[in-house]
C-alpha cells in the first residue's frame, strides 16, 4: 500500500503553492497558480490543485485539469501552459518516487478518470536529474506517445556566448549593427505588438496569446515576463517576449520580425542580446524553445537557433490509460 497520499490543497497549502514551487527541484512559472490565474474562469470546476503528504510533509504537488470528452473522463496536465506534471520538493528516489505514483493512479481511478497526460519540464529546468520519476511513471503504465526538440543554450561556461556562436551568427549581428539596427529594452507593448502581428499574419497563424493575455501577463509577471524590440530608424522590426521559467532557464517564447525588414537581421542582434543579458544575469540555460512538432523537424528554426549554439533537450509527453 502506497505510504504516500494524495489530497486536494487545503486553502493554506494554495495560499502557499507558489512559493513551493519556486523552492522545488524542478518547479516552472507554468506550474504557478498565479500564472495559472490568468485564464481566469476558462478551467473553472475543472482544475484540481493536489499535494502528495508523506504524514503531514508534503513531497510533491500536481496541477491538472479533468474535462469529460465522448463520455471518457480526461486529466491533464499541464493545461493552459508548456509545462505541467509532477513537482517535488525532495529527491526523487526510487521509493518516493513508486510511492508517488501509486498514489495518483489510486487517485485517478478513485475520481473515475480513465486518460491522463503529461508534459514534465525539459530536463533542464530540473535542479537534479529527474529520470528515476520517469521510469516509475513508465513501470506503472504511463507511455511516452510524443517527443520533441527543444533548442537550448547552455550559459556560464569559460568561453563567452560571443566565441561560441559560429562565425554565421556573428555575421548577421554584424550586419544587423551595420545597418543601424539597436535595440530597445523598455519598448511600448503596441511597438512590440506591431511586429508580433505581422509575424503570424505571414504565417497564417494565431499567437499562444492574444493581446490582452500577454498583456495581462506581463502586468502580472513583470520580473518574469519582459519584451525587447529592434528598431531601425526607430521603427520596430524584430521582438522577443521572454519567459523566466525559474532561477536556472530564461526562455524566448516569441521569437517575431516584420517581414518586410527580415535581411537587416534585427532579430541577430536581439537574440545575442538575449543570451549575454541572461548569462550576465546569472541563468544556467537559454531556452529557444521547440524546433520540432509532433515529432517533426523544422529544419530552418533547427538551423537558426543552433548557429547561436543551441543543443537539444527532449520535451516529452507522456499518457496513462485505465486498462
Amino acid at each position: 500500500m502506497s505510504k504516500i497520499t494524495l489530497k486536494e490543497a487545503t486553502e493554506n497549502q494554495l495560499n502557499k503553492w507558489d512559493d513551493f514551487i519556486e523552492s522545488s527541484r524542478n518547479g516552472t512559472l507554468f506550474h504557478m497558480r498565479h500564472f495559472l490565474a490568468y485564464h481566469g474562469d476558462r478551467f473553472a470546476g475543472r482544475e484540481h490543485y493536489l499535494v502528495f503528504l508523506r504524514g503531514e510533509a508534503e513531497v510533491a504537488s500536481l496541477s491538472l485539469a479533468v474535462d469529460e470528452e465522448d463520455g471518457v473522463r480526461v486529466a491533464r496536465s499541464p493545461y493552459g501552459a508548456s509545462y505541467g506534471g509532477i513537482v517535488l520538493f525532495r529527491e526523487p528516489v526510487y521509493s518516493l518516487s513508486a510511492d508517488i505514483i501509486a498514489s495518483l493512479i489510486k487517485w485517478l481511478i478513485e475520481n473515475r478518470i480513465e486518460y491522463c497526460r503529461f508534459t514534465h519540464p525539459i530536463a533542464c529546468c530540473s535542479a537534479i536529474n529527474m529520470d528515476t520519476l520517469t521510469f516509475a511513471l513508465h513501470e506503472a503504465g504511463f507511455a511516452l506517445i510524443n517527443r520533441d526538440i527543444s533548442s537550448v543554450v547552455r550559459l556560464g561556461l569559460k568561453d563567452t556566448v560571443w566565441d561560441r556562436v559560429s562565425g554565421n551568427a556573428r555575421n548577421m549581428v554584424r550586419k544587423a549593427e551595420r545597418s543601424g539596427v539597436v535595440i530597445d529594452h523598455d519598448p511600448l507593448f503596441a511597438d512590440y505588438w506591431q511586429v508580433m502581428e505581422q509575424t503570424f499574419a505571414k504565417h497564417g497563424t494565431n499567437a499562444t496569446h492574444n493581446r490582452e493575455e500577454l498583456s495581462d501577463l506581463i502586468r502580472r509577471f513583470p520580473k518574469h515576463i519582459s519584451i525587447y524590440v529592434a528598431r531601425m530608424k526607430g521603427r520596430p522590426v524584430a521582438g522577443v517576449c521572454e519567459f523566466v521559467v525559474n532561477s536556472r532557464v530564461n526562455s524566448s517564447f516569441y521569437f517575431c520580425q516584420d517581414p518586410d525588414h527580415q535581411d537587416v537581421q534585427g532579430l541577430s542582434l536581439l537574440v545575442m542580446d538575449a543570451l549575454q543579458r541572461s548569462e550576465k544575469a546569472g541563468y544556467n540555460y537559454y531556452d529557444f524553445g521547440t524546433s520540432s512538432v509532433n515529432m517533426q523537424s523544422r529544419p530552418n528554426i533547427f538551423h537558426f537557433k543552433e548557429s547561436f549554439g543551441a543543443e537539444g533537450f527532449w520535451r516529452e509527453t507522456l499518457e496513462w490509460k485505465m486498462r
